[in-house]
């Protein structure tokens, strides 16, 4: 359409070829936001790796700070835990060397520039050394238990420990991501075998735990053993490391044999131990599992080494790619530039090509459009839509058998008098006035028309889609309304006579199916459409006559007015049992009891009853209270 509106004038030809023009630049454009986005993508990661680059180097001056405040943690539990003056004075000067050795390790840690979240509390690096002297100088003073000493010294470890976490996305590389989680495993595990080396020192001082104690060292062991997992898992070459630091030593050994005498809850040391014997395996403990601490710590500096290589091979690709993607919008950019000049010379004669092509098509896609809804149309008013889209697909349409469904047949009283003193044209113009009200009027019921010959018009409700036991309502209110209507009904050409329809009703089965190749029709067969059709030859005017089974649906509905006629000889059935429809009644919210009259006080309205017989009666007059 916007070619053939172009093609009649010339400022929509040139609109055509800005479109197109831009329909070009766009791929082009794209390509060079493509370019532009893995530009940014690589200076981002080369940021990026850069960043965590001084995260590493942060966190390898605060594993040192981490190292001393873990081992001053564990002194000054054993200072706590002394009862011997004498020993807790020799106690206490190690202390005091353990405390040099600490601010030592402030004091190198020329990372630490920002304020950081410490014990709840944020801190620069001079007010956390105030504060941890002040801590210090209570210990000889106020009465700190070796619970609350563990405490302090671990939150502040954790939370320095959070501060060397990377917090910034990684670049994507599943090397750098496995060893940035193992360092991260590396601090934490170091924290937990510090604390089980201050409790294991305490053991053997107290001469022994109580139950929390036990249950804490035990806990300890197991997180211990799920970390070292978690490191070997993510650092396939952790546990080479770690058998090369301690060689042939048999720590390990030693130490299993110390941790199952504390696992043991029925061994005494102050039993089997002199207390001499008793402070030299504290000693022994202490200095054994730091030893061990400094095996994984191995570990944690070969691991940052192996991060910063990564990172600066991961830099050195990212500034690779700056240099490549620089180039490459640069060169995508002229060459796009150059071919879209030489594109834009011969743009402007395709482009009126194309628009004469396309009017043409629009013309023809116009005309076939139109033809098609039309057949399409006319198609829907002869065979249910349904059927008609199964036929134009060239799929086979199988009969189909319908258990429930209700059947209309109705025809003019009189019509063969009144076709022989009217001409042909009078008779079709009569019909077609009269059928155009009869297929507005189930326009608004759940019924399909079949057909209609001559003056016999035929309509089913309950096929081809069912409704249940709707069908008997549904024909039934409608063959009211269509006598009522035609009750008003004025012949063109005979304007002072009257129509008068005679109609008949049947429910049942019956079998409905398409006939024919040319012309194809939509049939329905059974002895259903015979009865009904029965019903309306030996019907009255102006009278709709029900059978049985229609009259037995309708008890089951409720809300009609029938009355019974006498048994009727019905061509190749016998006699029969009839009865005429004579109104319909709404159904209130309301109920009455049974009667075979009805209040005025109910408020119910009734149809109009044309020719009600004397033993009318209500079909289901009793209503809900």
């Amino acid at each position: 359409n916007d070619l053939l509106v172009a093609s009649k004038n010339p400022n929509g030809q040139r609109l055509e070829i800005i479109k197109m023009m831009v329909l070009m630049i766009l791929p082009i454009t794209a390509l060079v936001i493509l370019s532009g986005i893995a530009l940014v993508a690589a200076v981002k990661v080369n940021n990026t790796a850069s960043n965590v680059n001084a995260v590493i180097e942060l966190s390898n001056q605060m594993r040192e700070i981490v190292k001393q405040l873990q081992i001053e943690r564990g002194i000054t539990a054993l200072y706590l835990s002394e009862t011997s003056e004498d020993l807790k004075a020799k106690s206490y000067l190690e202390l005091v060397e353990k405390h040099r050795k600490t601010n030592v390790a402030l004091d190198k840690t020329t990372g630490w520039t920002n304020t950081y979240r410490i014990n709840n509390s944020d801190y620069t690096k001079e007010q956390f050394r105030f504060d941890l002297e002040n801590y210090r100088s209570r210990l000889s003073i106020d009465s700190i238990t070796f619970e609350q000493n563990i405490e302090y010294y671990t939150d502040i470890i954790q939370d320095l420990i959070g501060v060397t976490s990377i917090k910034t996305q990684l670049p994507h590389s599943e090397t750098l991501w496995r060893n940035i989680v193992a360092n991260e495993i590396i601090l934490r595990l170091s924290d937990v075998i510090g604390i089980e080396r201050a409790l294991g020192s305490t053991f053997f001082v107290v001469c022994g735990f109580n139950s929390s104690r036990f249950k804490w060292f035990s806990s300890l062991c197991g997180q211990k053993q799920a970390l070292l997992e978690l490191l070997y898992k993510n650092y396939k070459d952790g546990l080479e490391i770690f058998n090369n630091a301690l060689g042939d030593s048999p720590l390990m050994s030693e130490l299993e044999l110390v941790r199952r005498d504390i696992l043991n809850a029925s061994y005494d040391p102050c039993v089997t131990l002199s207390s001499r014997d008793l402070r030299l395996a504290s000693s022994n403990w202490f200095s054994n599992v730091t030893t061990y601490m400094d095996a994984i710590g191995a570990i944690g500096t070969r691991l940052s080494e192996d991060i910063i290589l990564e990172l600066a091979s991961i830099s050195s690709m990212a500034s690779s790619d700056v240099w490549a993607y620089s180039c490459a919008m640069i060169v995508v950019t002229c060459g796009c530039l150059i071919l879209g000049v030489s594109y834009c010379r011969s743009l402007y004669e395709m482009n009126r090509k194309i628009q004469d092509f396309a009017i043409k098509v629009s013309t023809k896609s116009e005309e076939l459009r139109y033809e098609k809804k039309r057949s399409d149309k006319l198609l829907h008013q002869m065979l249910p839509k349904q059927i008609a889209d199964q036929l134009k697909l060239n799929d086979e349409v199988p009969p189909e058998y319908y258990d429930a469904a209700t059947i209309f047949f109705s025809d003019i009283v009189g019509f063969t008098k009144i076709s022989s003193i009217s001409t042909p044209l009078q008779v079709v113009e009569f019909l077609n006035r009269m059928y155009s009200l009869f297929d507005a009027t189930i326009d608004r019921y759940d019924v399909y028309k079949v057909e209609t010959i001559g003056d016999s018009y035929m309509v089913v409700s309950g096929l081809p889609e069912r409704n249940g036991t709707a069908h008997a309502s549904e024909i039934c209110c409608l063959a009211l309304e269509l006598r009522t209507s035609i009750s008003e009904f004025v012949i063109p050409h005979m304007p002072l006579d009257n129509v008068h329809l005679r109609i008949g009703i049947n429910s049942g089965p019956c079998v409905a199916g398409i006939v024919g190749t040319k012309m194809p029709r939509y049939c329905l067969f059974g002895d259903t459409v015979n009865t009904a059709s029965r019903m309306e030859s030996t019907g009255k005017a102006m009278k709709i006559q029900l059978s049985e089974s229609t009259k037995a649906l309708l008890d089951e509905i409720g809300g009609f007015v029938t009355a019974p006629r006498d048994q009727v000889e019905i061509k190749g059935k016998g006699s029969m049992n009839t009865h005429w429809l004579e109104g319909h009644i709404p159904i209130p919210q309301k109920r009455v009891k049974r009667a075979s009259f009805v209040k005025e006080d109910v408020g119910l309205s009734i149809l109009p009853l044309l020719n009600p017989s004397p033993d009318v009666h209500v079909i289901h007059a009793d209503y809900m209270n």
